[in-house]
């Protein structure tokens, strides 16, 4: 039986087209426009598949790298860290991201979706990355990145979809 939640989907949606009004908002402000572009290894472009499905802001809208295989990460996004589930690789998708299009603000998405069995610790483990540029005081632009990671077999987002996927992960 495949897990789905229309609940978790409205979700996605409305934080998607809060992030599109946001990056409206901030362009208007700016008078720069700021495009977003994602590298997406466990969700596979769903991050930006979403963002496609709202009917506003399709000029802030890049494109995204599909990089579900190790070997993509390295060619796409210049990845050349050995643990590809990790907040290296995180930093090294989204920067990669950025170095490798137009786009001005870049999310990766990275995890472990079948771990060894010695290693079912790492179970449900993703790590993200969002990147953009600053320009310094002396005039030089740079690439910021954060990182951050979720146990999804861990951590219940919303209860009654964080029980569901608490009890598919303990199976």
């Amino acid at each position: 039986m495949l897990f789905r939640s229309y609940k978790l989907e409205d979700l996605v949606l409305k934080h998607g087209h809060k992030l599109l009004k946001k990056i409206t908002e901030i362009s208007d402000n700016r008078g720069v426009d700021l495009q977003i572009a994602t590298s997406e290894s466990l969700t596979a472009g769903l991050i930006m598949s979403s963002l496609v499905h709202l009917p506003i802001g399709g000029w802030a809208k890049y494109g995204c790298f599909g990089v579900y295989d190790t070997d993509a990460k390295r060619v796409f996004n210049n990845v050349i860290v050995d643990d590809v589930y990790s907040h290296t690789c995180a930093k090294e998708m989204v920067t990669g991201v950025l170095n490798n299009s137009n786009a001005t603000i870049a999310i990766s998405v990275t995890g472990n979706a079948m771990p060894y069995f010695n290693d079912l610790k790492k179970l449900g483990e993703v790590f993200i990355g969002i990147a953009g540029y600053i320009q310094e005081q002396n005039g030089d632009i740079k690439i910021i990145y954060q990182t951050r990671s979720i146990n999804n077999c861990l951590e219940s987002f919303l209860p009654d979809i964080g029980k569901q996927i608490k009890k598919k992960c303990t199976n």
